[in-house]
């Protein structure tokens, strides 16, 4: 009987069937487990038959199941030999799983932008508006990884790598020149975070925790200070030295994110800056990169009604109440400020739309976005409180 994993992959040398005889006299009970998955053991009993009928029995039990017992092995497929020897009382393990990282390097996982697309492009079209490419430490691809955010719409996680210092990243992020709001440049203090599938601590990077958050939140929110959880300890943290304020001005001004503990709200593991890697200040928030995608892909989803539509001065009021609805009710719901929409004949004369063009000037106001809170504090004995001012 030959067994194989129905997954590929480490997990799969956890795998142990076990073969003795069944409930019934001259059966055979299988028995299909796997170590540390919490899941219950698939039990194949009273299986019948000699002989080689016997092998293609239990290999019809468990790719089938047995009616009125159970359903197929969700962990293994089976196959039957020609042997025709009974099974002997034993527990054979898998082995043979490969993690599939052998030859993976920074040019793998990026991929290729060419039909089929593999790799960071396959996610091209797809809408996707957080993305990370996993365990990507290589400077050499955020280039890339910064054009297809911005052009795509993305707000892409670059990592730095496992055990980097605060200098490094600023120094890696300074070379590799990436200063943009279509990205967010995370500190390698890797995370240690409890799997809850195997029971494993694992040492993980950042990213998947900071896309996992981000993706969670509305649009015009920021990680800034925001809680992570199943985070059991960082790089950084299992030092028991938490991160100087020298130190996080360092990262703040190099537009470095970072997962740390304790946060401004408290002691918790939560995300420190909620910066992306624009050195202006005034997009410099993961609001700024997230709101700006959000409203150009709803824009652009919403406005598409209008092509192919003749431009007449109705049409265009038409498409300017589109717009000034929306985000009335993005005002509504407190995701903006203030806007203004302009999309009538100042900004779409006849030459304009003879060429076949229809024009929106849209300006958006976000919600800025509290990094710093000042506390001015006078106190002494002599301190004179003045009520009406307060």
């Amino acid at each position: 009987l030959t067994l194989t994993a129905r997954w590929t992959g480490t997990r799969g040398n956890a795998i142990a069937v076990s073969f003795a005889p069944g409930s019934r006299a001259s059966t055979t009970r299988v028995t299909v487990a796997q170590a540390g998955s919490g899941r219950v053991p698939e039990v194949f009993d009273n299986i019948a038959g000699t002989g080689n009928a016997l092998w293609v029995a239990i290999a019809a039990a468990i790719n089938a199941g047995i009616p009125g017992q159970r359903s197929a092995s969700d962990l293994v497929v089976a196959a039957a030999g020609a042997g025709v020897t009974a099974p002997a009382t034993a527990t054979v393990t898998l082995a043979g799983g490969l993690d599939g990282a052998a030859g993976v390097t920074a040019s793998t996982l990026l991929g290729s932008d060419a039909v089929p697309r593999t790799g960071l492009y396959a996610m091209r079209g797809t809408g996707v508006s957080v993305a990370a490419l996993c365990d990507a430490t290589d400077t050499s691809t955020w280039a890339a990884q910064v054009a297809f955010g911005l052009f795509e719409g993305c707000y892409m996680m670059l990592q730095g790598a496992a055990g980097q210092t605060v200098s490094a990243a600023a120094t890696a992020k300074n070379t590799a020149g990436v200063d943009t709001r279509a990205a967010k440049v995370i500190l390698g203090d890797w995370l240690y975070w409890q799997d809850p599938t195997t029971g494993v601590l694992r040492m993980v990077s950042p990213q998947g925790v900071f896309a996992g958050r981000l993706g969670n939140l509305s649009p015009h929110l920021s990680g800034l200070n925001k809680p992570v959880y199943g985070v059991v300890a960082t790089q950084r943290s299992m030092t028991g030295a938490p991160y100087s304020a020298a130190e996080l001005t360092v990262l703040a001004q190099a537009g470095i994110d970072v997962i740390a503990n304790p946060c401004p709200g408290g002691a918790y593991f939560g995300i420190r800056m909620g910066c992306n890697a624009s050195s202006l200040a005034s997009e410099s928030g993961d609001n700024s990169t997230r709101m700006t995608n959000f409203l150009a892909a709803t824009f652009n989803a919403g406005l598409g009604r209008f092509v192919g539509e003749p431009t007449s001065d109705e049409s265009l009021r038409a498409s300017k109440a589109t717009l000034d609805a929306f985000l009335a009710d993005l005002r509504g719901l407190n995701m903006i400020e203030d806007w203004a929409v302009t999309c009538g004949p100042s900004n779409n004369p006849p030459n304009r739309r003879a060429l076949g063009y229809r024009t929106a000037d849209a300006k958006v106001r976000y919600l800025p976005i509290t990094r710093f809170f000042v506390t001015n504090l006078e106190g002494s004995q002599a301190t004179t409180i003045d009520r009406a001012a307060a």
